[in-house]
């Protein structure tokens, strides 16, 4: 499968959301700088909702604990996921 197949393939998959994807021109480029080819492969097809270990672990035919540590290795580098509580005293 090529790159361009593999994002599309992932932004279809995105599209079936809840909240959908607008159809912009800028969708692809703005895919492509947020995920690499490998996590896009990887993501595309999770369920929306909660499933167990071995539930995903079928889905993707992987083994468990190769899914998991794929799985907490990923969100590491994806600095979005973190937050900064600021308080006013830090702006003090």
């Amino acid at each position: 499968m090529s790159e361009q197949e593999v994002y599309q393939n992932f932004i279809d998959w995105l599209g079936k959301t809840w909240w959908g994807l607008p159809d912009s021109e800028q969708l692809l480029p703005l895919i492509k700088a947020r995920y690499t080819a490998e996590e896009a492969k990887f993501l595309t097809g999770f369920p929306f909702s909660g499933r167990s270990l071995e539930d995903l672990s079928d889905l993707k035919s992987m083994a468990p604990d190769q899914l998991g540590r794929t799985w907490t290795i990923w969100p590491k580098r994806v600095s979005c996921f973190e937050r900064k509580v600021t308080t006013l005293s830090d702006t003090a």
